[in-house]
């Protein structure tokens, strides 16, 4: 079993990460946040991502799926309009979701 690793763009420049709020919901004035997944290709990780967002309070803005063969991994791309403070850990929540083999933030 492989572990992955993501850093997002704020912890790497060392931005403080602060206490716990209610969160907002995502709206016109969210930033937009984009996203590439490298996944097993199972169907239910589309499932399991959509689930995640919606939980933290995004909005699926566009999703594209590549499914992979023998050589390559199934690539997901999705972009999320959400929450500053609830953006901050998506990647990381998105890494640790099952079939996701690698997250990039771009």
């Amino acid at each position: 079993m492989s572990t992955t690793a993501f850093v997002p763009a704020e912890m790497a420049a060392g931005a403080p990460t602060g206490a716990a709020r209610p969160p907002a919901a995502a709206g016109p004035a969210s930033p937009l946040r984009r996203y590439e997944l490298s996944t097993t290709g199972g169907s239910e990780v589309l499932l399991r991502v959509i689930g995640l967002v919606r939980r933290r309070y995004g909005e699926v803005v566009a999703l594209d799926f590549h499914r992979g063969d023998r050589h390559r991994p199934s690539v997901l791309e999705i972009a999320v309009a959400i929450d500053r403070r609830q953006g901050s850990t998506l990647g990381l929540r998105l890494a640790g979701l099952i079939d996701v083999l690698a997250v990039r933030e771009y």
